[in-house]
């Protein structure tokens, strides 16, 4: 029993298939695609340009991302800082939110023996209002900045196909 490679023709016998001199016969599993070109800073900042061959800025230095564990490696890094700066600015804003609501509630309170009762009962309205809108806040806010490479985190159910000679591809399903 033989086989002939399809790359060079040579005849492959028993002992030697599956491989040839040059690799295996089989075709490939994983898809290969361009390599993702990334510009880093040398305190670990990433740029993402536009094109492959932009300009490398002063001070970075640029990394090629070959493989998807690479990718997966950049997209929970930049998860990581970004997600970190998402809950310093949500701090920082739930305590100026806060100091504007204690201030608010000390005037409100000196005014509250001179209201009518339906003055104070609008006042206490109003403060269940706030409350029910803070609870609201925190159960929407983002937890995460959700950063991922566009290529990897869309397959066939989630992207519209695109047909062309160079990607091959059909417009709909067969």
């Amino acid at each position: 029993m033989s086989s002939t490679c399809n790359d060079c023709g040579k005849e492959l016998t028993i002992g030697d298939f599956p491989f040839c001199p040059h690799g295996s016969i089989f075709s490939s599993r994983a898809q290969h695609f361009d390599p993702i070109v990334i510009h880093v800073s040398h305190d670990g900042q990433y740029r993402f340009p536009a094109s492959t061959d932009a300009p490398v800025p002063a001070g970075y230095r640029k990394v090629e991302v070959r493989t998807i564990q690479e990718a997966d490696r950049v997209s929970r890094e930049v998860n990581a800082r970004e997600d970190s700066t998402l809950r310093q600015v949500q701090y920082q804003s739930d305590s100026s939110r806060a100091a504007t609501r204690a201030r608010n509630r000390a005037f409100m309170n000196n005014l509250r023996d001179r209201m009518s009762p339906a003055g104070r009962q609008f006042l206490d309205q109003v403060r269940e209002y706030q409350e029910q809108k803070d609870r609201q806040r925190e159960n929407t806010r983002p937890r995460s900045t959700n950063f991922h490479i566009e290529v990897f985190a869309n397959d066939s159910s989630n992207r519209e196909s695109h047909s062309d000679e160079r990607t091959g591809w059909r417009s709909r399903k067969g």
